[in-house]
């Protein structure tokens, strides 16, 4: 039909042509049943899937899922039952490993205790309460207790008065620092006093707790007497070497033995140093020739003869007398002499010169 046609006038079109594609008329004729659709033929599988093609394509995909489900459940359950056998293995490794642990630590806790007790520094595990959990035997022994008599008591219990404050104040840092060295004085059972070197470690729980702490004490008595030993050593030393300049640079032997005196003080650390002399045609001891330190007056009294009675009272006397030093160490059977005073020192008196005359020669010298 040209779209000029009378048909296509009159239904106002453009007329008809051949259609570009059949499909739809068909379907369209079909549904109508019109044409060679007018009767139906027989209802096959395209029929099915044409009419019924979205349930049929819902119905595999269940289908599909199903199987999918059925399959990772059957993996799951291999998996579970691998998972199964595996964690009884590992219990039984782990009883196993619990067991050797156990005596690990146990072979461990002995040889533990063993190194603990036989070592020459003293050990004390503090809880942290301040309780002295355990201590060992070389602390007892440094202590004069036993390691028994230690246990249940604190730090405090044993450290002297002046120091208290310096063992307070470290006990204090247990929770707050790891490791901790500071020197302390300790009082042993019999009153004496004993300088320790604590080197303190603290151990916390996996909560952060503190479980307790070590400390490592060292006896430092042999450490301090030599390094007394050493200082005194030191000063004589020095004063030594300053005597021998004053020496070079006296002008008279007055200012010779002053000086020496004044170096014993300063230098050497004397509290008090004099120097007397026997007299030649005389026996008796002239003191106070040259003096320095405390209490300078006190030897100014020594003027007496030299005479065997008075060597036991003087051990200035006997000083001449031997030719040799005399140490006192007891003061209080000597104060005519020497009056004693608080923290006095013993008294040394060095003859520097030959003996006097009462024993062998006549000579005459500074001692």
């Amino acid at each position: 039909m040209p779209p000029e046609g009378p048909a296509a006038v009159q239904g106002r079109s453009r007329g008809w042509t051949v259609p570009g594609n059949y499909q739809p008329v068909h379907a369209l004729m079909a549904k109508l049943r019109l044409g060679p659709y007018e009767r139906p033929g027989p209802f096959g599988l395209r029929d099915i899937l044409r009419k019924y093609g979205h349930w049929v394509a819902l119905g595999l995909l269940g289908v599909l899922v199903l199987a999918g489900v059925s399959l990772l459940l059957a993996g799951l359950n291999r998996r579970l039952k691998a998972s199964r056998a595996a964690l009884n293995e590992a219990r039984n490794r782990l009883e196993e490993r619990v067991a050797e642990r156990t005596a690990e630590l146990a072979a461990s806790e002995h040889k533990y205790r063993g190194i603990i007790n036989g070592a020459r520094e003293g050990f004390w595990l503090v809880a942290p309460d301040l309780t002295i959990l355990e201590a060992n035997q070389a602390l007892g022994r440094i202590l004069g207790y036993t390691p028994e008599e230690i246990a249940g008591r604190t730090p405090i219990d044993f450290v002297a008065p002046d120091p208290r404050r310096i063992l307070e104040v470290e006990l204090g840092r247990i929770a707050e620092s790891e490791t901790r060295s500071y020197e302390v004085t300790l009082l042993a059972k019999s009153g004496s006093r004993v300088p320790v070197l604590v080197q303190a470690t603290t151990l916390w729980d996996q909560a952060g707790s503190v479980r307790f702490a070590g400390g490592v004490l060292t006896d430092l008595t042999a450490f301090k007497e030599v390094e007394a030993s050493l200082r005194r050593n030191n000063r004589v030393l020095r004063a030594l070497s300053r005597s021998n300049r004053a020496l070079l640079y006296a002008e008279d032997e007055q200012e010779l033995l002053d000086e020496v005196c004044r170096i014993a003080v300063e230098e050497g650390g004397y509290p008090l140093a004099w120097i007397g002399f026997c007299e030649r045609d005389r026996h008796d001891l002239r003191g106070g020739v040259a003096m320095a330190g405390e209490r300078p007056n006190a030897m100014a009294q020594l003027g007496s003869e030299c005479q065997d009675d008075m060597a036991e009272r003087y051990p200035s006397l006997q000083a001449i007398a031997m030719g040799r030093p005399v140490i006192l160490q007891d003061l209080g059977h000597h104060t005519e002499a020497h009056p004693p005073g608080p923290g006095r020192p013993p008294i040394t008196d060095w003859p520097l010169w030959p003996r006097c005359p009462s024993a062998t020669k006549a000579s005459r010298g500074p001692w």
